[in-house]
C-alpha cells in the first residue's frame, strides 16, 4: 500500500496485536516510521493523512510504562492536536492535547496547543492556565509568552468593559 492511500489503522492494530511474532521493538520501529511519515504528510499540509498515521501509532502502542516511550506516544497525541488546530477543530485539539499531557505532564507543546485551542474557543481563563504551566517549564519561550500576554489582554479588556 502506498503512503498516500487511506489507512485502515484498525486492520494494522488487529494484525499487530494478533501477531505474536512481533516484539515490542518491532512495534516501536513500525511506530517510529509511521510517525515520521505522518510528520512528512503534515509538512505537505496533508493533514487528514498525517492524522491517520499518528492515530495508527497511538492505536498499536500498548500501555507504556517507560518514560521515553510514554513521551513518544504523547508526541503523537500532541501532533494530532496540531493537526486539529490546523483544521480548526478546536474541541478535538483539546482532547488530543489533554491525552498527551496525561501521558507527559511536562509536554510543553501539548500544553501550548491545548492553551491555543482553548483561546480559539474563547476559554481565556483556561487558556491562560495552560500557557502559564508551559511557561513554568520554559520561562523564556517567546511564542508562549506572547500568546499568554494576548490572552491576558483580552481578559483585562473584558474586565474594563464590565466596570
Amino acid at each position: 500500500m502506498s503512503h498516500s492511500e487511506g489507512i485502515d489503522y484498525h486492520t494494522y492494530s488487529s494484525t499487530l496485536e494478533e501477531e505474536s511474532l512481533l516484539s515490542m521493538k518491532d512495534v516501536l520501529e513500525f511506530s517510529l516510521s509511521f510517525k515520521e511519515r505522518g510528520n512528512q504528510l503534515f509538512e505537505e499540509q496533508k493533514y487528514q493523512q498525517a492524522l491517520e498515521h499518528y492515530e495508527v501509532v497511538i492505536s498499536i502502542l500498548p500501555p507504556i510504562k517507560m518514560k521515553k516511550d510514554r513521551k513518544f506516544k504523547a508526541d503523537c497525541y500532541s501532533n494530532c492536536a496540531q493537526v486539529m488546530i490546523n483544521l480548526r477543530c478546536y474541541h478535538q485539539a483539546i482532547e488530543y492535547a489533554s491525552e498527551a499531557i496525561h501521558l507527559d505532564s511536562k509536554h510543553i507543546k501539548a500544553l501550548f496547543r491545548r492553551g491555543y485551542a482553548k483561546s480559539m474557543l474563547r476559554l481565556y481563563h483556561e487558556s491562560a492556565a495552560d500557557y502559564k504551566e508551559a511557561l513554568i517549564l520554559d520561562p523564556k519561550h517567546p511564542v508562549i509568552r506572547s500568546e499568554l500576554l494576548h490572552v491576558l489582554q483580552i481578559l483585562q479588556a473584558k474586565i474594563d468593559h464590565t466596570i
